[in-house]
């Protein structure tokens, strides 16, 4: 299921799907049906964009109504095809990240690809490979014309240029695990996953295995620990920085 939660409130309610049941149906609201759905990206015009993972589709969301439909694929027919939407083919997306200048960006776990979608014309095409990216998990625009990659297999963060210019690891050393801070190849990270940007120059990781979450300055590459613990301590408790505790934080 797709659910909602209403910050001033608190109030959680389901805005597509059904509970326990799977499927790959379009239709409005709970008639609708989803795999293992991870991603998500909204739009400014009131849509939201689902990684339908076991599907191997991107599905949309029109908010105002609850209508789903299937943007991108056929279900269970995975595969690294460019072309229109919905006649190319992914398989096991996961993290969706727009740019705000009308593309989506896909990780494609299955084929350790980041596809382009340009939503005006349904074109879908695969970004030049991004070595050392092996299953990414996750992407996030830092609005200067990169996009940044976690792939929870090398244990890497992975800055990759829109503009042409080739892609380079942007923190951490492919295979070395740990939750050191530093810059670049410097850092280390174990199991990074989520990521999300802001509008100051931060990106920020779930870093799993290690129990933090850490924060990548795009102009300098430095990484930090943001919160939880530098050892990779495991708990729940509420504190400030890095005396705070989480378990495995995934987004």
């Amino acid at each position: 299921t797709i659910r909602r939660i209403v910050l001033t409130t608190a109030e959680v309610s389901t805005v597509a799907g059904e509970p326990t049941i799977q499927g790959s149906q379009d239709g409005v609201g709970a008639a609708a049906r989803f795999r293992r759905p991870k991603g998500l990206a909204a739009d400014s015009a009131g849509n939201l964009y689902v990684a339908d993972t076991d599907n191997c589709t991107i599905r949309k969301i029109e908010l105002a109504t609850g209508a789903v439909t299937t943007f991108l694929g056929e279900p269970s027919q995975c595969g690294a095809t460019d072309g229109i939407a919905p006649a190319a083919r992914v398989s096991s997306p996961q993290g969706l990240v727009l740019d705000g200048t009308g593309n989506l960006y896909v990780a494609d776990a299955d084929y350790g690809s980041i596809r382009k979608v340009v939503l005006g014309t349904g074109a879908v095409s695969t970004l030049p490979p991004a070595l050392p990216v092996r299953r990414p998990n996750d992407l996030a625009c830092d609005g200067a014309g990169n996009v940044y990659v976690t792939d929870g297999e090398t244990h890497t963060v992975t800055r990759v240029s829109l503009t042409g210019q080739g892609a380079r690891t942007g923190a951490g050393q492919p295979i070395l695990v740990g939750g050191a801070d530093g810059v670049g190849a410097q850092a280390s990270f174990w199991g990074p996953s989520a990521l999300v940007s802001d509008s100051q120059g931060g990106v920020f990781v779930a870093n799993s295995y290690f129990n933090a979450i850490r924060k990548i300055d795009v102009s300098s590459g430095q990484v930090t620990t943001l919160a939880g613990s530098p050892e990779g301590l495991a708990g729940s408790r509420d504190d400030i920085g890095v005396t705070a505790r989480f378990g495995n934080p995934t987004a």
